[in-house]
């Protein structure tokens, strides 16, 4: 469970991995959209499912002015959402949008690339207005640990200041 209460709203980054492995089927979504896409009735549909009872939470918390960005990765980053605000009055078609955009799960785990694109968002975050979450879903072990450490303290002063 995420509880959480912060004087302003945020802005949660989600970085996602779509590493081959996550085409596992050994947990499965339950939201009928997911699970019957043959293409995510998966770890990746699970995460999916996780990401949108993060989403539906906080705007049932009434964070109605908290936004959301959405980065994929592998041995590649994508920025799949940017500043989008979390309104689910139209579920389904986020779901749908989420898994059309994400696409295909292959390659290697380097959270990294992930970071690096965080980093992005997070030099563009007006603190005043938004306190920033980063949440990181993942299955794997990251093939260039060393590196992603050296980013993630870096990434951390975002948050921390």
């Amino acid at each position: 469970k995420f509880t959480c209460n912060h004087p302003i709203p945020c802005h949660t980054i989600f970085i996602i991995d779509k590493s081959g492995s996550m085409r596992r089927n050994d947990i499965t979504p339950i939201i009928p959209s997911i699970y019957s896409n043959s293409n995510f009735n998966n770890r990746m549909g699970k995460l999916i499912e996780n990401m949108e009872h993060y989403i539906n939470k906080r705007v049932s918390d009434n964070n109605l002015n908290d936004i959301f960005s959405l980065i994929t990765f592998n041995e590649q980053a994508n920025l799949v959402f940017y500043n989008s605000k979390m309104n689910f009055d139209e579920n389904f078609n986020f779901i749908n949008e989420c898994m059309e955009k994400i696409g295909k799960c292959e390659g290697e785990t380097d959270f990294s690339v992930g970071f690096i694109e965080a980093e992005k968002v997070l030099s563009q975050i007006d603190r005043k207005k938004y306190k920033p979450i980063i949440i990181l879903f993942s299955d794997g072990e990251d093939q260039r640990m060393a590196q992603t450490i050296a980013i993630v303290k870096r990434v951390s002063i975002y948050i921390l200041n």
